[in-house]
């Protein structure tokens, strides 16, 4: 057989991702950090997308800050899926001072992710904030 090597290893994390296993995906983060294997954007992208399917957001955050830790520049997915998680659980404004940083990073910011937002500031309203976004 072949060594793996990091696209593998993404290539499993991003299962574990799809198919909502956070911990798993965690674990698997673990084991290509014992291997000697360096995680790349894309792997703390998808352990983040996992963490935040599961309603895990702030370690989801926390991720983030492992990620910058590691030398790695935060990118478009990660910051997406952080901002529709908070906006998922009703953290309107967190999300949407994730979302300015995502617009100020230089990133495109998606319809779905401005709808993420928007929707949370239905619970509990706050228009002043949705139309901000908006």
């Amino acid at each position: 057989g072949s060594t793996p090597d990091v696209v593998s290893y993404n290539i499993v994390i991003n299962l574990c991702a799809h198919t909502g296993r956070p911990q798993e995906a965690q674990n698997w983060l673990k084991q290509m950090q014992e291997a000697r294997i360096q995680p790349d954007e894309v792997t703390y992208a998808a352990v983040i997308s996992a963490l935040t399917k599961a309603n895990m957001v702030d370690e989801a955050i926390d991720m983030l800050g492992t990620m910058e830790d590691m030398g790695l520049r935060r990118n478009q997915v990660a910051y997406a899926r952080v901002v529709t998680g908070l906006g998922r659980a009703g953290r309107a404004r967190e999300a949407a001072a994730w979302l300015f940083q995502m617009e100020e990073a230089g990133f495109k910011v998606i319809a779905p992710v401005y709808n993420w937002v928007i929707a949370a500031c239905k619970r509990p309203p706050n228009a002043e904030l949705a139309e901000r976004v908006a």
